[in-house]
């Protein structure tokens, strides 16, 4: 009897009092509100319990700290200088400090990374056309989460994580597509890892399920980390929760108002993804399915969710499901084509199905992001301007556009577009609606938030000059 009120104990420390951990028959372990929390609510802060850097991210970033090489303020651009580790030749620090800090968990992979490197760099054994995007982060979190199983407290806090045997081991992993088994059975013959391949396997199954995506201050994926608190939270495909990162600092915000003995979810999957997008994603990474609201209503007529999907017209469900299938294939070119071809792509996407695409439909967000994306590297103010209004007219439409991070940044790039146009009006009332929306997502102190701000203010003073101008 009192096993499970030990297991709480230990869930709780976690976690601050305005929450709490406990198991339910429906969903397993989850975290739920004791009281009731405000939308835009910092709920808690959690330090990793290792975190890599991507391999394309290495040399920009602190391995230890993950403070940027290159540093953005109002005066410009700024380079720091990052060290790199005599040993290995792989990783970078900020200084002398950050090197000590991380040695305990380095010291190993350090022997090993020319190894890793080779790996990377070569296609890998079991397939010649299969290349690990970035196999040599995975490999290094498997070796960080070996060195801390020998750490008492830590060790505990890694029995913690889902799952607690190796019940996974027909997942893929991370990265390759390969089957995990295959994968352990390679580190240990080619790379010799320490360890039997069940415990490495047994650490292979926690790290795919549980670990987060780290973001810079703009947002953009340069690592994975493991962090124990954050990970007891189930998914929801519109989620209550949101993280965002300040460093290696894992911040949840409640991005809206949770009622006391609500669940708190964040979402595990894209949310602009569809349905079978989703539990695709699901399945093959967490072996579920998801049966929350949105997935059980979506097909509904008068769910909030269904417009996303909309059409307009008499269309068959073989068709509207082909399109959704064309739609986001577009999205997956964008890496093969050259600009002028990948426009001329989601063009004849948008003129194909004019008329039976409905304004909502997401694939309107896509499609017309795509397009954008590729006129902004084309330097086409005009079509930047207008691509990026129909991106933000389509969000409009969203459930939870009001909380949603993609949403606020393209709101800001709107205004930042309108501002260079002279169109200072519209763009005053577009920065309000962005720093709203980031205010939530994001938080009222972080870079992206600020940054709307900076443009809010530079937008008054140049509709003021306009305005003093017009009266003279």
């Amino acid at each position: 009897q009192n096993a499970p009120k030990m297991a709480q104990l230990e869930w709780q420390r976690f976690f601050p009092s305005t929450v709490e951990v406990k198991e339910t028959k429906e969903f397993g372990r989850g975290v739920y509100a004791r009281e009731k929390i405000p939308r835009g609510t910092e709920i808690l802060r959690s330090e990793p319990l290792v975190h890599v850097l991507e391999t394309s991210a290495v040399e920009d970033y602190c391995s230890c700290c993950l403070v940027a090489r290159e540093v953005r303020d109002q005066f410009g651009r700024t380079q720091r200088a990052l060290k790199k580790c005599k040993k290995c030749g792989f990783v970078y620090y900020c200084g002398k400090e950050c090197q000590t800090n991380d040695w305990l968990l380095h010291k190993r992979e350090c022997k090993v990374l020319t190894g890793v490197k080779a790996i990377h760099e070569q296609p890998l054994w079991w397939d010649k056309d299969c290349r690990g995007d970035d196999y040599t982060a995975y490999v290094r979190l498997l070796i960080r989460m070996q060195m801390r199983t020998g750490e008492g407290c830590t060790n505990r806090e890694i029995d913690l994580l889902c799952p607690n045997n190796t019940a996974l081991e027909d997942q893929y992993t991370p990265h390759t597509g390969i089957p995990s088994r295959l994968a352990i059975h390679y580190l240990k013959t080619k790379i010799g890892m320490p360890g039997t391949e069940e415990e490495l396997l047994r650490l292979h199954c926690k790290i795919n399920v549980n670990s987060f995506g780290v973001k810079d201050q703009q947002v953009i994926s340069i690592g994975s980390g493991i962090y124990t608190g954050p990970s007891f939270l189930n998914h929801a495909c519109d989620p209550n929760c949101a993280q965002v990162f300040e460093g290696r600092t894992l911040i949840l915000r409640a991005i809206k108002t949770i009622q006391p003995g609500e669940q708190l979810c964040i979402a595990y999957t894209h949310l602009l993804a569809t349905y079978q997008q989703r539990q695709a994603k699901l399945w093959n990474t967490y072996r579920f399915h998801c049966q929350c609201y949105r997935c059980l209503s979506e097909c509904k007529q008068d769910s909030p969710y269904h417009i996303m999907y909309a059409t307009t017209g008499d269309i068959s469900g073989e068709k509207k499901e082909s399109m959704m299938e064309e739609g986001f294939s577009i999205a997956d070119k964008k890496h093969k084509m050259d600009d002028q071809q990948l426009i001329l792509e989601c063009q004849r996407f948008l003129e194909k199905y004019k008329g039976v695409l409905h304004p909502a439909n997401i694939l309107n967000i896509e499609v017309n992001d795509v397009m954008r994306a590729a006129y902004n590297r084309l330097r086409s103010p005009f079509k930047i301007l207008e691509t990026t209004k129909r991106v933000c007219d389509a969000y409009r439409y969203c459930p939870f556009k009001d909380c949603y991070y993609d949403y606020g940044a393209q709101l800001l790039d709107l205004s930042n577009c309108q501002r260079k146009m002279w169109q200072f009006g519209h763009s005053l009332y577009t920065i309000v609606e962005a720093i709203d929306v980031l205010s939530v997502a994001m938080g009222p102190r972080h870079y992206t938030t600020g940054l709307a701000r900076k443009v809010k203010n530079v937008v008054i003073m140049q509709l003021g000059l306009q305005v003093l101008n017009h009266i003279k």
